[in-house]
């Protein structure tokens, strides 16, 4: 309970953030360039910093390292709402995407760690309780906040927010405990090497990390330009294009918790084929442009599409971080997917000003295709899961 709670509050702290970050860059009439800059910023300093951050939990623990993060991201919240124009809002941005991976690579490694003792019916549980508070609430409080106050006094709630989980962090990231063999690594250039020669010498990781890049790309891209896109082009008011979020994410969450008890009926393989098709699905939805109809029927089967994803994968870094290391793994996750959100908003950015923003939906569609053309032609995974180790067993029986 106490991970879950902090994992909801971690999400609502996030999403009121995005959303308002998102509103307050319209507000500044920023062009599609200068959005493509903020969004590209949230996703900057989260790739220089996953990395490292995997190999410092095992090393000074994933609660010193969350409590750093969630007061420097504080401290920057409390200032950003006095932002004049585009840039110093991405300035601001920026800066803060250095402080989020001290927050997920810790709760990541703590949930990879429990993961291996409740099994892959729980994976999606990480993620849906961030999405709770991300997709479902932080939207909602965004836009009261801002209709009962201002950008200001919006940002400065964020940063309690973010006091707040600081506190609730070392009551439920004492449990960690590391992989014996990677305690007494110290973080190098060597080490951060060895990172990228994880990915390069083992196929699967090399394969789900890619999976991850590209699915994290289409949700930062999502989840940033759809609700200008809505307002822009289909005239919808600020709620109304926080409700496409909020849908998406509302689909989102149930399949996270939902889908692991399916996994071992329908089978891994399957799972990513049911996914990738339904991504695929989405995305010729959104980038068509048929009517506002579309919007909300892509938002709910990108949001199927993406919660069957996430379960698989979850469960197959966990698989690899029992062996290779949690902390490392956990980095890995945490580098690939901001990568992919890079990549998202750099795509909005350059291109949406050349071709509109809603058409860029399409670019990621040849991806999906090969995806599903590899799974048919080769599984990508073996049909194994993960189990409740004996321990947890034992607890169950009292």
């Amino acid at each position: 309970m106490r991970f879950a709670l902090l994992q909801v509050f971690a999400g609502i702290s996030v999403g009121v953030a995005k959303l308002t970050t998102s509103l307050f860059a319209v507000s500044l009439q920023s062009s599609p360039a200068e959005l493509g800059i903020i969004a590209a910023a949230q996703s900057a300093g989260i790739l220089v910093m996953s990395l490292p951050m995997g190999v410092l939990v095992d090393q000074f623990g994933p609660h010193r390292l969350f409590i750093t993060g969630s007061l420097l991201a504080a401290c920057v919240y409390a200032v950003i709402g006095w932002a004049t124009g585009p840039l110093l809002l991405a300035l601001c941005t920026f800066l803060i995407s250095f402080c989020m991976p001290f927050r997920f690579v810790s709760m990541n490694a703590v949930f990879m760690h429990q993961l291996t003792r409740v099994g892959l019916g729980k994976a999606g549980w990480f993620r849906a309780t961030h999405m709770i508070g991300m997709f479902l609430l932080g939207p909602f409080i965004a836009i009261a906040c801002l209709e009962a106050f201002d950008v200001k006094a919006t940002y400065l709630l964020v940063s309690m927010a973010f006091l707040l989980t600081a506190l609730m962090a070392p009551s439920v990231m004492r449990v960690y405990r590391p992989l014996t063999q990677h305690t007494e690594e110290k973080f190098s250039l060597r080490e951060w090497g060895n990172q990228f020669l994880l990915m390069k010498e083992n196929h699967e990781l090399r394969t789900i990390s890619l999976i991850e890049f590209s699915s994290q790309a289409v949700m930062q891209f999502y989840s940033f330009f759809i609700v200008v896109i809505a307002i822009s082009a289909y005239g919808f008011s600020a709620a109304a294009a926080a409700g496409l979020v909020t849908l998406q994410g509302a689909v989102f969450v149930a399949l996270l918790f939902g889908w692991g008890l399916l996994v071992s009926r329908v089978g891994i393989a399957m799972s990513y084929r049911l996914a990738f098709v339904l991504i695929a699905i989405s995305l010729l939805l959104l980038g068509t442009g048929g009517g506002t109809w579309t919007l909300w029927l892509a938002a709910g089967t990108l949001g199927i599409g993406m919660g069957v994803l996430q379960v698989v994968n979850i469960g197959r870094f966990a698989v690899i971080g029992s062996v290779l290391g949690r902390g490392r793994i956990a980095g890995v996750n945490a580098f690939v997917g901001p990568a992919g959100g890079l990549f998202g908003g750099i795509a909005g950015g350059a291109l949406g000003h050349l071709f509109g923003l809603q058409v860029l939906f399409l670019l990621f569609l040849p991806i999906f295709m090969f995806f599903i053309w590899d799974q048919f032609r080769k599984p990508l995974v073996a049909e194994a899961e993960l189990q409740p180790s004996e321990e947890t067993q034992m607890e169950a029986g009292g």
